[in-house]
């Protein structure tokens, strides 16, 4: 099974533990990044970036961990232009992508928990 973000080789091979384990973090990323997506939405809707650059640092963090490379680069854009403090039109593209991948992992995520159990 092909995923869009996840890379299955890369997680199994560089982090401790078996396919349980890999779960469990996956799981805990995918928690993570549903918050996430509930305050970048919420920043959407009310064209304000309130705890947005938060959220980009953690999701940043917890996806370099995973091998997420695109996410990771997402949401450190993300975080930079926030805390430059440019205007709402400006961060608003960079939020729209940064969900779309976080989508993309969190559809992964559930396809290989499917896969794996």
């Amino acid at each position: 099974m092909g995923y869009k973000q996840l890379d299955e080789q890369w997680l199994l091979q560089n982090l401790p533990g078996d396919r349980d384990f890999v779960a469990e973090l996956l799981g805990l990323f995918a928690e993570q990044g549903a918050e996430a997506l509930s305050v970048f939405n919420s920043a959407l809707v009310v064209s304000q970036l309130a705890g947005v650059r938060e959220q980009a640092h953690k999701i940043k963090g917890s996806a370099a961990a995973l091998g997420l490379q695109a996410v990771t680069d997402s949401m450190a854009e993300l975080e930079k232009t926030v805390r430059e403090g440019k205007e709402f039109l400006l961060v608003a593209p960079l939020l729209k992508r940064g969900m779309s991948l976080l989508h993309e992992v969190l559809q992964d995520i559930d396809d290989y928990g499917e896969k794996n159990n």
